[in-house]
């Protein structure tokens, strides 16, 4: 699927930071680039196959995906370690590049052990000059980055590679 055209500059899904959110707006009303949020909560799914194939179009059709630990709005149902939500493996499947906030959790780590898995997102303050950045090819490759991502997914995340290890566990 990588000849997907990737016309979704900028995804961010479900629950956002909202002064995060009004930065991307403003971004993306001045620089014309297409930027992708949810504007409705928890609605019925009337079909979840349907649902899961829609989300994998949009992901397969994304640059730049936003990425949080579980309960990052709700500071004090966080816990520590973080939690690694699903959208991580999903948007490095797709070849999404992830950027936002890494959990801080020894199994993230060890499970996007590659450079650039998540791109942190700066301060509120610098974030328009860290999205402009994102224009020049020679900042972020997004190629190795989603190659990266590629990799790491199908040789540490599949089917086969989670059944080898229980056989040799």
């Amino acid at each position: 699927r990588a000849s997907v055209n990737r016309v979704i500059d900028l995804y961010y899904m479900g629950r956002r930071i909202e002064n995060r959110h009004a930065k991307f707006m403003q971004w993306s009303q001045q620089s014309g680039v297409f930027y992708f949020y949810d504007t409705a909560g928890n609605v019925p799914m009337i079909d979840h196959q349907q649902h899961r194939r829609r989300y994998l179009d949009i992901l397969n059709r994304t640059k730049l995906f936003v990425v949080s630990p579980g309960k990052i709005i709700n500071p004090d149902a966080k816990q520590l370690p973080e939690e690694i939500g699903y959208r991580y493996f999903e948007a490095a499947a797709c070849g999404a590049i992830m950027i936002g906030d890494l959990p801080n959790s020894p199994v993230f780590k060890n499970t996007f052990n590659y450079r650039d898995a998540v791109i942190p997102i700066p301060a509120d303050n610098d974030l328009s000059c860290f999205l402009d950045e994102f224009a020049n090819p020679k900042i972020f490759d997004f190629a190795r980055i989603r190659t990266s991502g590629y990799l790491n997914m199908l040789t540490y995340h599949d089917h086969v590679h989670w059944w080898n290890n229980l056989l040799h566990y």
